[in-house]
């Protein structure tokens, strides 16, 4: 079995005019060559002549760059039909009859005229007419369908007369012309009420540099000899057309090659006419409004945002406009606008969106491919390419929703969601996976072990994974066990290769006997990045039957961050006998949120939220000014910690170098760095030197603080 594969391909047509002519022998007529838009390079023709003995016409034509048409000469030589067929690489061939005829009269291929209407008929010859000028004789073979004189005459050295022919009642007939000394030349006259029109219908609003194509026809079937239709624009600065010559063959309504309409004025106002003898004229008016452009954009924001696997929301993010002039356009037409990533190793598009009529603005989804930065471009016919802009696929982000944080021993099951995010994103909650995300499930970090039996379903079933489906953004449900015993546990759960999380420490509570973790003021705990806090800050309480409790005996209470790469506490701390209460410091050794978990053998367990945040670096006691030659050695640093408690109070939880330095040196100098010692509340004193008169600004700098 053989098989190939073919493609039809819609190109542009080349334009030849005029379609069918007639030339004397030795005599030139002058022909058109035209593309349908101005070049973009030199468009090489080539003229294919089917008998050389009857024209003669070059071979090759050349169209340069920026321009649409080219005329030449075609000679006939002897008596016959000669037939031209221009073909260039990337458009549709276009073909020319040529009739050449020794002493001949010329009538067009075919008449058609309305009853009732009047057209004018023009006769040519082949050769310039005698001294005293030429008498030509008209007759028709049916009188009675139309009306027209019995001569026309050429005037001497003229090749054309004119006469007006008058439709009477619809018919077919024939046309005769003669002369003495030249052929008799005849022509085919149907008088028939038949109408011009285009498809579509109506004018046409365009954008500089647009092209518009349209479907010359007429409402009737062409009659025998078909009809030659001309088109020209009124004003060609403002907007070109081509071809400029069209044909309908007999019984067919339709021109064989549509007609393209090209903007070439910024803005302006011009009309098309299309005409053909016999026929009413059809005009099309075009309205050129100016420069269009494209812009793709994010509502919200500067970039787009998309996860790893995922795309983007379809409505109200992300959006390609056309604009006109800079100015979002609705225009009356329909723009199909071609989209891609820069780099689709990284993410994906729609191959092309369609802006509405009416309307200037669609959206479209992103979709991530691989971790990176790129840029989204989108081109479309006749405007100029968007701008690219920035698109960053990320890894989202996993988050278990509806858990109930706190239970007892006697809690139901406690049903929970994984879902996914994209932080960025305008809705970074609704991103949806391009194929169904696998969600491995496990409880972790279980104080003391076995408490949770394990993970189900809805029907009971044990489950180590759930789905987050095609299309949405959260799995289906999955359900911790009851509890078996006093204690604390997190659920993590894992996207291989792609992101995981753990949900907040979960407390299981068992009666009045507990832990609680307070502040000072009894705010949520923040502490800055590399900083301790004041040792009163944070406390541990112990209670029984409910109440604070003085206990006989010491007691050592179990501390740790859920997450140590956030912060750092004291592994343990003792309630002394006959106290309630131990205080401890709090260390922040990364920026983020976690919890604070206090055990102790047979009390419940206390979680406490905290936060780690940059510290602000306070310069303090700097002169306003000091004498040449003078040092100034009280300035020094300490920190600042926005919204912690007593956070100027606040201590490094290492030695910490701090940079200062002088904008001017010519003016003064200063100690480029001190050591601000672990537990000191401010840093070591730098020395200013002043040297010259003058003003110069003093910065104090420290890795991980705010300056």
């Amino acid at each position: 079995m053989a098989e190939t594969f073919i493609e039809v391909a819609n190109l542009p047509p080349l334009g030849l005019v005029p379609i069918n002519a007639t030339v004397g022998v030795n005599q030139n007529l002058t022909m058109t060559l035209s593309l349908p838009t101005p070049a973009t390079s030199n468009v090489e023709v080539q003229l294919d002549n089917a008998d050389v003995s009857v024209i003669s016409a070059p071979r090759d034509l050349l169209i340069p760059s920026g321009h649409s048409s080219k005329t030449f000469e075609v000679m006939g030589l002897a008596d016959g039909i000669g037939r031209l067929r221009a073909q260039a690489d990337g458009y549709r061939s276009a073909w020319s009859t040529i009739n050449v005829r020794t002493r001949s009269l010329v009538l067009p291929s075919s008449l058609l005229v309305a009853p009732g209407a009047t057209t004018t008929v023009i006769l040519e010859t082949t050769e310039p007419a005698p001294d005293g000028g030429l008498n030509v004789n008209l007759g028709l073979a049916q009188t009675d369908i139309a009306q027209i004189p019995a001569t026309v005459f050429i005037p001497s050295g003229e090749r054309q007369g004119s006469f007006s022919l008058q439709g009477l009642s619809t018919g077919l007939t024939t046309l005769t012309a003669t002369a003495s000394g030249y052929l008799t030349t005849q022509t085919a006259l149907q008088v028939e009420a038949i109408r011009l029109e285009t498809s579509p219908l109506g004018d046409f609003v365009m954008d500089m540099n647009m092209s518009r194509t349209v479907r010359v026809r007429i409402d009737n079937f062409a009659p025998r000899g078909g009809i030659v239709v001309k088109v020209a624009s009124h004003d060609e600065a403002v907007a070109v057309v081509s071809p400029q010559e069209l044909f309908i063959p007999e019984g067919q309504m339709f021109a064989t090659v549509p007609i393209t309409v090209t903007a070439v004025a910024a803005q302006g106002k011009t009309t098309i006419d299309i005409t053909s003898p016999g026929l009413a004229t059809k005009s099309l008016n075009v309205h050129i409004q100016g420069a269009a452009a494209l812009r793709v954009g994010r509502v919200g924001g500067s970039k787009a945002i998309v996860g790893k696997g995922l795309y983007s929301y379809a409505w109200d993010e992300i959006y390609v406009e056309r604009l006109i002039n800079g100015v979002a356009n609705n225009s009356t037409e329909p723009l199909t606008v071609n989209m891609h990533c820069s780099d689709q190793s990284l993410c994906e598009t729609p191959q092309t969106v369609t802006i509405p009529a009416g309307q200037s603005t669609v959206y479209f989804s992103v979709t991530g491919i691989e971790l990176g930065s790129t840029y989204l471009e989108a081109t479309a016919d006749g405007t100029s390419a968007a701008e690219p802009f920035p698109v960053d696929v990320i890894t989202p982000s996993l988050v278990i929703v509806n858990l109930d944080n706190e239970r007892t021993t006697s809690s139901d099951k406690d049903e929970f969601f994984v879902r996914i995010t994209v932080p960025g994103a305008r809705n970074m909650f609704y991103q949806f996976p391009k194929i169904p995300l696998v969600v491995n499930l496990k409880i972790t970090d279980q104080v003391p072990s076995e408490i949770i039996s394990g993970i189900y379903d809805a029907a009971g079933n044990p489950v180590q994974k759930i789905i987050i489906p095609t299309g949405w953004f959260i799995s289906e449900p999955a359900y911790v066990a009851q509890p078996l015993a006093v204690g604390t546990y997190q659920v993590s759960a894992e996207i291989t290769g792609l992101v995981s999380t753990k949900s907040w420490v979960q407390r299981i509570t068992g009666g009045p006997n507990r832990l609680e973790l307070i502040t000072v003021d009894d705010s949520k705990p923040v502490v800055g990045k590399n900083l301790t806090t004041h040792p009163a800050d944070l406390s541990v309480l112990r209670f029984a039957g409910g109440e604070l409790d003085n206990g006989s005996d010491d007691l050592i209470v179990n501390l740790r961050c859920a997450d140590e790469r956030i912060c750092s506490v004291p592994s343990t701390v003792t309630i002394p006998a006959g106290d309630h209460a131990a205080s401890f410091s709090l260390t922040g050794v990364d920026l983020g949120s976690t919890q604070i978990i206090a055990t102790a053998a047979g009390l419940d367990t206390s979680i406490l939220s905290v936060e780690t945040v940059s510290a602000v670096l306070r310069l303090h006691n700097a002169p306003a000014s000091v004498d040449v030659g003078r040092v100034h050695e009280s300035m020094y640093v300490s920190a600042q910690v926005p919204g912690g408690t007593r956070g100027f109070l606040q201590t490094p939880s290492d030695r910490i170098s701090v940079d200062f330095s002088s904008s001017e040196t010519s003016v003064g100098t200063t100690t480029e760095t001190v050591t601000w010692f672990r537990g000191s509340w401010s840093s070591l004193r730098p020395t200013f030197t002043a040297i010259s008169p003058g003003t110069t600004q003093i910065t104090a700098s420290s890795p991980g603080f705010v300056p």
